[in-house]
């Protein structure tokens, strides 16, 4: 659920975030990042997403899975995070 990351902090926000990002990531929606972007606004919130998303990137480069997870993601999910994860760039 979007809601929550809207008003916790820390380790909190950084928990439901993932937990937000990941199945949209995977099943591709387009409108993921562009439903993030509000958050850039809070303090910290874009470091913070910036930082999950390069993290979720790494793990399915070099893995081939998002952390903790037994199940390969590496279908269009890095191709979809490499195109846009620019757009965390320009905040």
């Amino acid at each position: 659920m979007r809601i929550p990351i809207d008003f916790l902090q820390g380790d909190k926000f950084c928990e439901a975030a993932v937990s937000y990002i990941k199945p949209l990531l995977t099943k591709g929606v387009p409108s993921l990042f562009s439903d993030l972007s509000p958050l850039y606004d809070h303090p910290g919130k874009a470091d913070m997403l910036e930082q999950l998303i390069l993290e979720l990137e790494h793990s399915i480069r070099i893995n081939g899975r998002y952390p903790d997870s037994h199940y390969s993601e590496v279908g269009s999910c890095l191709k979809d995070l490499l195109k846009r994860r620019d757009h965390l760039q320009w905040q």
